[in-house]
């Protein structure tokens, strides 16, 4: 064939070639340069694992590389001065961008303004965010929720994940608050969804 269409054949085979994924390239180049056939081959996208948080397990303690981990536990001393929540990231580890992640922190009732806020940034490849609540005069007794935020910047917050701790409250006392809250919110819903009939 005239050196023009060979040209021109090259020009399409590296057009195809940059379509394709790396596997099929790989395959492709093998098979030229054997000087085997060319073969269709089925172009398989990668799922790029999306970010979600995966849970906010409390602690009194704090994660230290190489040691044990802390108690994670829902309820707390009426003592207790400081509680560490861990956002848990999944998806971080193909992810070549930081994530903002932001915390706030309710207490005694979820409707009012958050008590604290904070915002940290998380590296690529790290896969937890660590957030603390401290008072030196200790935390008030009653329920508390942690709520966070996370994306790629403070504009694109696309995922959320929340739990919630009590301080100074007996097992009984916050299984009580929870079974109110339900109630209260079940009662919103209804009446939500009464009103948009």
């Amino acid at each position: 064939p005239p050196a023009e269409e060979v040209g021109l054949v090259q020009v399409e085979i590296f057009r195809a070639l940059s379509l394709m994924s790396k596997q099929c390239l790989a395959l492709l180049l093998i098979a030229v340069i054997s000087g085997g056939f060319l073969a269709a081959c089925v172009v398989q996208e990668q799922e790029t694992p999306q970010l979600k948080i995966a849970g906010i397990p409390n602690t009194a303690g704090q994660i230290i590389p190489g040691k044990p981990l802390p108690k994670f536990q829902d309820g707390f001393d009426a003592e207790t001065t400081t509680v560490r929540s861990y956002v848990q990231l999944v998806g971080m580890e193909t992810t070549t961008e930081s994530v903002v992640v932001r915390m706030q922190w309710f207490s005694q009732n979820d409707l009012r303004a958050p008590i604290f806020q904070r915002v940290i940034t998380v590296l690529p490849q790290q896969n937890v965010a660590e957030f603390t609540l401290h008072n030196t005069a200790g935390l008030p007794a009653g329920p508390y929720q942690v709520i966070a935020f996370a994306g790629t910047d403070h504009a694109r917050l696309t995922t959320s994940g929340s739990s919630r701790f009590f301080i100074g409250m007996t097992r009984t006392e916050a299984l009580e608050f929870l079974e109110k809250e339900t109630k209260v919110r079940n009662a919103m819903e209804e009446k939500r969804g009464a009103n948009e009939r």
